[in-house]
């Protein structure tokens, strides 16, 4: 009977680590409400446009803004891999490597 006893503790035990640990995590939720954040375009501009002839070369310039909705939280992104201009699923601009940013 003891071994039944102690196997039962241990099961309640674990169950209440388990149930806290929900707790936490939901409260944490709760708190930070985790969003993504809302990336756009400000302003864009050609700088130049020179017409070839097989193709058209051009020097572009655009703003960005991002928009973090969580307040409470703020997201560091250290390592952005790069950023490229696409027209219908086909890039269009070779890829240019982004700076880090907070």
């Amino acid at each position: 009977m003891p071994n039944y006893r102690c196997r039962r503790v241990l099961c309640l035990m674990f169950f209440r680590l388990l149930l806290l640990a929900g707790v936490n995590a939901l409260v944490l939720y709760l708190v930070y409400r985790p969003s993504h954040p809302r990336f756009s375009i400000t302003s864009a501009s050609i700088i130049t446009l020179q017409p070839t002839p097989s193709a058209i070369s051009t020097a572009m310039q655009f703003t960005l803004r991002i928009r973090n909705p969580n307040n409470r939280a703020s997201v560091a992104y250290d390592r952005l891999a790069a950023a490229y201009a696409a027209h219908r699923g086909q890039p269009i601009t070779p890829s240019v490597p982004l700076l880090p940013l907070v």
